[in-house]
């Protein structure tokens, strides 16, 4: 399994599974908020991860940051899960044949 690091401490990164999902929508987390809130939803990403309260992870980032680490630290976690995801994958795939199909219609 991956991990990241926040102060020393090692994480695992968790799938983004329709499971996750539906975990950071019951914490008020949609995907749709992953580009209008990402402090939120990083934050709540981590949480997941470290298995703690969303307030202990953003506490965790928040040293993170001021100790002179980087955001990207845990941005990159996040990319990571979701390009790994099948579940992430399957939507990008059926995204994609939308969009394909809804073009073709168009001609």
């Amino acid at each position: 399994m991956k991990m990241f690091v926040l102060n020393g401490n090692s994480y695992p990164i968790k799938d983004m599974s329709v499971n996750m999902i539906c975990d950071l929508e019951d914490m008020g987390i949609s995907l749709g908020d992953m580009q209008k809130k990402s402090f939120s939803f990083i934050r709540a990403y981590v949480s997941m991860c470290m298995g703690e309260s969303p307030e202990k992870a953003g506490k965790e980032i928040e040293l993170h940051l001021i100790n002179k680490g980087k955001l990207e630290d845990v941005m990159d976690a996040v990319k990571t899960a979701m390009e790994e995801s099948d579940f992430f994958r399957a939507l990008q795939a059926n995204t994609d044949e939308e969009t394909s199909t809804s073009k073709t219609e168009k001609k």
